[in-house]
């Protein structure tokens, strides 16, 4: 009788161990539930504005998609060009674009708070495209840094763009390209005018430059007689930099000795060694500009490279 007893009582506890840890289990599980829901709750409270503000942004940006791709562009006649002079470290933005770590910049950039002034010439471009709806902003320069991440600078200038929501002129956006070939400050402003040809099937009745105050002459008594652009349809908007530490003697200096003098003796930028190897240089992805074959009427000045000034045909002679 006892080793009955002690065996029901074994059978017992063994019962009672086994039912406590299916109803523990059972009490862990409705906890952890519980516990998620009360995560995932807040996590949604939390998040839902921002999830919201990125889905309202993504409706936006649809919006905006279905624009562009419906848009004519055919009746612009103005060209906007803002010559890039720099690309970005990056597309995901982990620091403002306004911090020169935001950018990758050479050794003569660094020190000179760039990222500010670039950013307030991006500003400036669009705000000044706003003002005219027939007019066609280009965002020009090409994937010019081997140390960086292959996108060009003008898919950067368009990505710090969309960054600051084109500065509440969002419309400008649906008039934007890039031009992502050029190397230099002539190829901005040629390779611009090709990209403008390519987009509205005309070549514009007047062309408006954004830069740095001191290139001014650069473009308009270098680069547009080069081309032998009419003095009265071109323009330049000079914009100081912003930069507190940013050294405007040395940058006016500079321009003098390593552009203005090497463009006058080679107006092509393709002759001396100075400029040709800058060429090279920014060019790591070995990237081939398409314009003597889309736009055909400017494809003898585009293959022109001598000293002396091209006197073939040009479209806007007529």
């Amino acid at each position: 009788n006892d080793k009955i007893e002690k065996g029901f009582l074994i059978d017992s506890c063994e019962s009672y161990t086994k039912y406590d840890k299916v109803q523990s289990s059972k009490r862990i599980t409705l906890t952890n539930v519980i516990l998620l829901s009360i995560s995932a709750f807040l996590f949604f409270s939390q998040y839902s504005g921002r999830i919201n503000a990125r889905f309202s942004s993504f409706v936006q940006k649809s919006s905006n998609s279905e624009a562009i791709l419906s848009r004519d562009l055919t009746n612009l006649n103005h060209l906007v060009i803002l010559p890039g002079h720099a690309v970005l470290n990056g597309l995901s933005f982990r620091t403002n674009p306004e911090s020169d770590e935001a950018w990758q910049l050479l050794d003569y950039q660094l020190n000179h708070d760039l990222g500010v002034t670039l950013v307030d010439q991006i500003k400036n471009a669009i705000e000044h495209a706003s003002q005219d709806p027939k007019s066609l902003l280009v965002f020009s320069g090409g994937q010019t840094r081997p140390n960086a991440v292959p996108i060009s600078e003008g898919l950067s200038y368009y990505s710090v763009a969309e960054y600051y929501n084109w500065w509440d002129n969002q419309e400008v956006s649906s008039r934007t390209v890039l031009e992502e070939y050029a190397r230099d400050s002539f190829e901005n402003l040629i390779f611009s005018i090709a990209r403008f040809y390519e987009v509205t099937k005309s070549f514009p009745d007047h062309i408006t430059i954004v830069g740095y105050g001191f290139k001014k002459d650069r473009f308009l008594g270098q680069h547009a007689p080069a081309i032998r652009w009419p003095k009265n349809k071109i323009s330049y908007i000079g914009i100081e930099p912003l930069g507190k530490r940013f050294d405007n003697e040395s940058a006016i200096n500079g321009e003098l000795k390593h552009s203005v003098e090497p463009f006058r003796m080679d107006p092509y930028g393709c002759k001396s060694t100075i400029l040709s190897s800058k060429r090279s240089a920014r060019n790591p992805y070995f990237k081939r500009p398409p314009y003597e074959l889309s736009v055909p009427d400017m494809s003898q000045l585009l293959n022109w490279c001598e000293v002396t000034l091209f006197a073939g045909f040009l479209p806007w002679d007529v």
